[in-house]
């Protein structure tokens, strides 16, 4: 594993997503290195965040319950027809 330490600015380059992505990436957990008040990532680590937040997003999509069926307004069903 490289210990090579990247800024915001750099990542975003390697990941081909906006600066900003990395910032909101951080605010929700993406691992970074405090070094001299500034974030430094490791290109391995957040690799392995990414994989394992698209597993989870995965996870969470095959154990979505299906919407519930829309009930009849009125005690009526589609077919019925007022009186």
């Amino acid at each position: 594993m490289s210990d090579e330490r990247l800024n915001y600015a750099e990542l975003a380059k390697i990941l081909r997503v906006r600066p900003m992505t990395i910032r909101t990436w951080t605010q929700h957990g993406l691992p970074y290195v405090p070094t001299g008040g500034k974030r430094y990532y490791n290109l391995a680590e957040v690799e392995a965040w990414l994989r394992e937040m698209e597993a989870a997003k995965q996870r969470a999509k095959r154990e979505r319950k299906p919407p519930p069926r829309l009930q009849p307004r009125f005690g009526k069903t589609p077919g019925e027809v007022a009186a």
